[in-house]
Formats: C-alpha cells, structure tokens, sequence
C-alpha cells in the first residue's frame, strides 16, 4: 500500500526537505549526522503513535458494530416470534409457559376410563352410547361462562333411520350478538365403531383412541377455559366452541352416505345459518393417545395456525416431535372436518399418519393409551390457547 505523504521516507524521491529546529536540551549545534538522525527517529514515533491509534479506533468501531448488530438482530428475532400476524389481527406468543393446573391428567385420565368402563358406544341404542351422551352434559353443565345442548337430527343409514345428537359447548355464547368476533372451534366425535364382540375372548371394540382420550383432553380444556376466562375471556380476540361430533364412524363400510353424520348435518346447518363464514380455524383431533403420533402440515392447513402450535409445543418441550413441519401436499384423509373443508373453513386436522396400529382392533383399548403422548399434546393446546390470548 503507498504510505501517505507525510510518511515517505526523505531518500524518496518527491520527499520535502527537512527543515532544523531550535534547541533546547543541547548548548551547542548538533552535526548534520546527529540532525538527520534525530529526525528519522522522530518520523519513527510518529508513524508508530499513528498505527497505535488506528489500531485502537478500528477496535472500537469493531466492537460497536458488533454489540449494535446483534441488538439488531435479537429485537428483530424477538419481534418476528412475538408477533404472529393473523389475518387482520396480532397474535403475540408470550415468552413465559403455562402451568399445568393442579390434576388435569389425572382428570383426563378418570374421564377416559368413565367412559370406556360405559361399553361400546353405538349410536343410538347401546347403554355406553347413553351413558356417554349423559355424562358429556353432566360434566360441560359445570361450567360457568360457557352454555350447552345437543344439536339433535335424524339419518338414514344401512340400518334404516337413525337419530343422532352433536354435543356443542359455546363459550361467550350470552354476549356472541354484541361483540363481533370470529369464533375457533375445537372437534371430536364420540361414539365408537359398530363391531361385534371378538369371536374368541368376547371382547368389545371400546375405541380408546379412537377418539375417548380426544374427548376426555377437550373437556379438560374447556375446564380449564373456564377457570381462567375472567383472564383470558376479555383477551381472546376469538370465541371458542367445542363440538363432540356424533356418528362419525360407518356402520358397515365407509362410504360418502355411510360416514361423518354428525359432521355433515352440522355443516349444513351452520352454512344455512351463514355461520360458516365466522369460522377463524376449525380444529379435529381423532387417533390422538398413542405413542407413535406425527401430526402433519396437510396442504389445507392455514400456514399462520400450524406455526403457532409448532412454537406452542417448542414452549412446552423443545424437544418434542409430535407436531411436525413437514408438509404433506396430497394427503386427505375423509373425517369429521371434511365437510367443512368443503366449504372452505379453514381447519387444521389432528391424525396421526400413519395411523395407530391399534387402529379399529380390539386392542384400541386402556392398556394401549400412550399418557406421555396425551400430555404433551393436551399442554401444546392450552399453550396455543393462551398464546391466542396475548
């Protein structure tokens, strides 16, 4: 690199002449030699002073630079996972994780085994399918801020006409006319596949599966709903419902006469009342309780929903694997949502792929429900809950 002017050594061509000063440490003139040396010592020093404190600034400068960056570049992080834009609206995900209350999976538990202990659960004559109908209105009648009723209707099926009954739970339902908001639902069917008893043992298809634990981990949520709706109700920019879907399963072989009664009654209903259109995101959890669950990205998943319970479950554990990124693009699987994907609500599908090996065996039973899986899962819910709160 060629030195600055001031720098270039007297011996170079161009160099200005040096020029003597007056002395004051010495009495008599130094010689020509003595001069010619005090001077290029002098020009050392200072080309020395001039790299020390190039060197000094270029430090600081470095520092700032960096210190200033990574400021930049975590409040830009922290805006970007804070901030999850839906819609028109902004959902912040709080940084700190919820507390499990004090005996929910206990209680998710005895409402598992209540259920099951009640029978096969086939519409609409079996004793468990009563039972459950009875003990659903007996435990959602509990809650405060939120009211119930079946939504009763009648089908035909292989077996003739058939009545059925939807179970909804409508949280904010007295105040649902004066505050325009948009409304989450929260889905899965209760009653349990037609199978005779198994020819050997005598056992009965109970569908543990398929989907009790579903039902027994969205009653706790919408407990735990209520319990802190004096918190969380005025935050939550959405209502939430929650459906207990009758007659999902086909009573011989699945066909589109022979399927998801409840489900498309309801979606019928609710498009005649135009409610449809206030659907924010419709959520179906079925086959949930095994240890092998992956919960997929299908192509009608909202990309907005799906993240937010990715991050949901990183808050609950980062180390889980249940809810996955991975985009599956051609898969669609016929269940409670489909009529209403039909009709263009946005819903995220909760089923495990592949399904469970247990899937419709007499093994889809008590002793086959995976309690870490349902843990884990039921946490990433109300942590997606919550984080729809802030």
């Amino acid at each position: 690199t060629r030195k600055p002017k001031k720098f270039r050594s007297k011996n170079q061509p161009g160099a200005p002449p040096l020029q003597s000063s007056p002395l004051t440490r010495h009495s008599s003139s130094p010689s020509s030699t003595d001069l010619t040396q005090k001077v290029s010592s002098t020009h050392k020093n200072r080309r020395r002073m001039f790299i020390l404190f190039s060197a000094f600034f270029l430090i600081v400068f470095i520092v700032f630079f960096f210190i200033s960056g990574r400021h930049e570049a975590s409040s830009s992080f922290a805006e970007d996972f804070n901030d999850l834009s839906v819609g028109s609206r902004s959902i912040h995900t709080p940084h700190s994780l919820i507390s499990i209350p004090n005996g929910m999976f206990d209680r998710i538990r005895a409402h598992t085994r209540t259920i099951l202990d009640f029978g096969v659960r086939v519409p609409h004559e079996t004793e468990g399918y009563i039972k459950t109908k009875q003990y659903m209105q007996s435990e959602m009648g509990k809650l405060r801020h939120a009211e119930n009723h079946y939504h009763e209707f009648s089908a035909e099926t292989p077996y003739g006409k058939k009545n059925f009954a939807n179970f909804i739970v409508e949280f904010g339902e007295r105040n649902r006319a004066l505050e325009q908001k948009k409304e989450i639902i929260f889905s899965a069917h209760y009653e349990s596949k037609l199978f005779p008893p198994h020819p050997q043992s005598g056992k009965e298809f109970l569908g543990a599966t398929d989907s009790v634990v579903s039902c027994a981990m969205l009653f706790e949520l919408a407990k735990w709903m209520d319990e802190e709706w004096s918190s969380i109700g005025s935050r939550l920019p959405f209502h939430i419902t929650f459906v207990f879907f009758d007659g999902e399963e086909a009573f011989k072989e699945w066909t589109a006469t022979d399927s998801i009664y409840g489900a498309k009654a309801l979606a019928q209903k609710w498009e005649d009342e135009h409610r449809l259109k206030n659907i924010e995101l419709f959520i179906l959890l079925d086959l949930i309780g095994h240890k092998d669950v992956k919960l997929y990205k299908f192509a009608f998943h909202p990309d907005r929903y799906h993240e937010m319970l990715l991050n949901s479950q990183g808050q609950v554990d980062k180390d889980a694997k249940y809810f996955q990124s991975t985009f599956i693009p051609r898969a669609f699987i016929e269940d409670d949502h489909t009529p209403f994907v039909q009709r263009n609500v946005p819903t995220i599908h909760m089923i495990p792929l592949p399904f469970p090996s247990i899937w419709h065996t007499y093994d889809d039973d008590w002793d086959h429900i995976d309690w870490k899986s349902v843990e884990k899962i039921q946490h990433t819910l109300l942590q997606f809950v919550k984080n729809l709160s802030f």
